[in-house]
């Protein structure tokens, strides 16, 4: 079948699944482009995106996609890649890990430095993601003590003013 025959035929949107498996393949071999691995990952997050929302996880989404991107990054080593290269890739694999930290709070993972050439933004008191932690450091140990005139006892008949 040549390529023009193969272009009249309708072209069948590229499953979520075999996008993956197609980019495992490519992960394999020896000739990798930091740029084409970058495209990669985000064809997968679109094609994902594009599964009816019942069928979405997004905590698998960017669990798998993280995994993926830090194998990337290693088989991108592994071949020899400068790490100047691998900016656009650390810059995804920090975003879905950032993703993912948005849905459970409460489970931090370290983000790889990114080697992009632009100074990092310096953050004084606040960790990434905001506050997390519980507005009063201790719980209070008496009960507070009312503020301002107080109250009369019910119990206790009013006293007779003075004449």
């Amino acid at each position: 079948m040549g390529r023009a025959e193969a272009d009249d035929q309708p072209s069948q949107p590229v499953s979520y699944e075999e996008k993956l498996t197609q980019f495992s393949t490519y992960l394999e071999g020896d000739d990798l482009d930091p740029s084409v691995v970058a495209l990669g990952l985000r064809r997968l997050f679109a094609s994902y995106s594009e599964k009816p929302e019942t069928e979405q996880n997004p905590a698998y989404l960017f669990t798998h996609l993280g995994l993926l991107a830090q194998l990337s990054l290693e088989r991108l080593r592994q071949v020899g890649h400068q790490e100047s290269s691998l900016a656009p890739i650390i810059s995804l694999k920090n975003g879905f890990g950032s993703m993912l930290q948005s849905l459970f709070p409460g489970d931090a993972q370290q983000a790889e430095p990114d080697p992009s050439p632009m100074p990092p933004i310096q953050e004084m008191s606040q960790p990434k993601g905001g506050d997390k932690s519980p507005k009063r450091k201790t719980p209070p140990t008496e009960p507070k003590k009312p503020r301002g005139r107080p109250r009369k006892n019910p119990q206790t008949p009013p006293s007779e003013p003075e004449q």
